[in-house]
């Protein structure tokens, strides 16, 4: 006969000789272990129980068997009370439970555990999907909202970036607000700007360069041309176009013009006057007549255009005629098609026989040019090159 001395004690029994044994499924099981794992890495999980077949004293001396579930479903091979897994994040979907078995009795289903996978974003979602976007300066952007797959949950902070240097957005939270596209702003955004000078003054004979820069999205193809022809100078692709005159001319005197086109969006270009300033000399460009038949008379003059290239314009009284006879010459000044060339336009009197002869016109005391009057007969023909190196 069987006594119960205490309500661990309670079960059922089976009768075997003269002693009755107690019979009653074990505890319900208890699962541990670190339930906060980041992933890539191993878990460990303790399902516990107690035998009841004995008092608690003795307990430990009876072995169990285990049984795992996840999502209620059994795992096949899962017989001991740990369970190891490798953490990945979809883990975070799953519950685990177990029972524990002795002598063919089952213990109550455990109260379910779900893993806590940690992990950072993968990658980012921004919705809608901007891609690269083609946007004029002035025009807006936005709003675009960026999530991301993390555990726990991201913060996600949206920056600019300006030349290398990265400050705040306007946004909130996941949320970049509407905004309009500025010039300072580096990314997928589309953008044209010139710097350059819009003036240089210079001497003559020092060198020139000039540096143009067109900032642009995607990289822009630069042009450097010059005057009203539009003579291109040079091009190429990319932010900076250098062009260097070793010695400056005063016929490099002019309008040029530094243009940036980029595909999708209008020719923006910038004005750049140069300025070479020059002493007066004989443009030997220019049409020349050395040679004049005259006859003689009180009111007898030879009119004579000199061509000459000077910047500043020099000032007709600082001309002078030398002669064979000293002459008072009347002298004016006219500019021609550019701003170096000009015409000096002087009437010297041949009044008798003694004003044939040669000529010298002076600028300062520095000789320009010479001529020749002779007495009525063959005129001498239009040349070009320069009369100093007559006779």
């Amino acid at each position: 006969m069987a006594r119960i001395t205490q309500h661990r004690d309670r079960g059922r029994y089976r009768k075997t000789g003269y002693a009755a044994e107690l019979f009653s499924k074990p505890s319900k099981p208890k699962i541990t272990g670190d339930l906060n794992v980041e992933v890539n890495r191993y878990i460990e999980l303790t399902c516990s129980s107690q035998s009841t077949l004995a008092p608690f004293y003795y307990s430990k001396l009876f072995t169990l068997s285990y049984t795992w579930f996840v999502n209620d479903t059994k795992m096949d091979g899962e017989t001991r009370g740990t369970l190891r897994l490798y953490v990945t994040r979809d883990l975070k979907y799953n519950r685990y439970s177990c029972t524990a078995t002795e002598e063919d009795m089952e213990s109550d289903r455990s109260d379910s555990i779900q893993i806590n996978p940690l992990y950072g974003p993968d990658r980012i979602i921004i919705t809608p999907e901007p891609g690269k976007l083609t946007v004029r300066e002035g025009e807006t952007i936005g709003p675009f909202v960026c999530t991301a797959d993390c555990n726990p949950t991201c913060s996600i902070t949206w920056r600019v970036k300006n030349f290398d240097v990265f400050s705040d957005a306007r946004s909130e939270m996941e949320t970049l607000l509407q905004q309009a596209v500025q010039r300072d702003l580096d990314g997928p955004l589309l953008y044209i700007i010139d710097k350059i000078k819009s003036y240089i003054e210079l001497t003559e004979y020092a060198p020139l360069r000039i540096s143009c820069q067109v900032d642009g999205n995607p990289a822009p193809t630069i042009r450097l041309s010059r005057g009203q022809a539009d003579t291109e100078l040079d091009e190429r692709k990319g932010t900076w176009l250098n062009y260097t005159i070793d010695t400056a001319q005063c016929t490099h005197t002019d309008t040029y013009r530094c243009s940036g086109r980029s595909t999708g969006f209008n020719i923006t270009e910038k004005v750049i006057n140069i300025n070479v300033l020059c002493y007066t000399s004989f443009d030997c460009g220019g049409n020349f007549k050395s040679t004049f038949g005259s006859k003689s008379g009180i009111d007898t003059k030879v009119n004579v255009a000199v061509p000459i290239i000077a910047n500043p314009p020099p000032r007709a009284s600082d001309f002078k005629w030398d002669g064979p006879v000293p002459v008072s010459v009347r002298t004016t000044i006219s500019r021609g098609d550019v701003t170096y060339k000009h015409l000096i336009r002087s009437s010297i009197p041949v009044k008798d026989r003694n004003y044939f002869g040669n000529y010298t016109l002076s600028y300062n005391g520095e000789i320009i040019t010479k001529i020749t009057i002779n007495p009525e007969g063959p005129v001498g023909p239009t040349i070009k090159p320069n009369p100093l190196t007559q006779g």
